[in-house]
């Protein structure tokens, strides 16, 4: 079983996803709701702290020519909005 398969799996469970969404409309409202700005902060963070960061996270921020594409994809999430 891969570690994320339970997580997955309790998306099935309402009550476990109206508990993690705290009142919103649907699973991407959270991510909808996060600032470019804090996730560059916190990539920055982390790559301070290199032995703290997982592997894969380790490889995605290698492959990165520049904050461009994180910062897109977290505004694309945002635009997506659910209001």
């Amino acid at each position: 079983m891969l570690a994320d398969t339970t997580l997955v799996s309790n998306l099935r469970n309402p009550q476990y996803v109206t508990i993690h969404l705290d009142g919103l409309p649907t699973l991407e409202a959270p991510f909808a709701q996060i600032e470019p700005a804090s996730v560059q902060e916190e990539l920055q963070k982390a790559q301070q702290n290199p032995e703290k960061l997982p592997r894969a996270l380790k490889r995605f921020i290698g492959n990165l020519t520049s904050p461009g594409p994180t910062k897109n994809f977290v505004h694309n999430l945002k635009s997506n909005r659910i209001s």
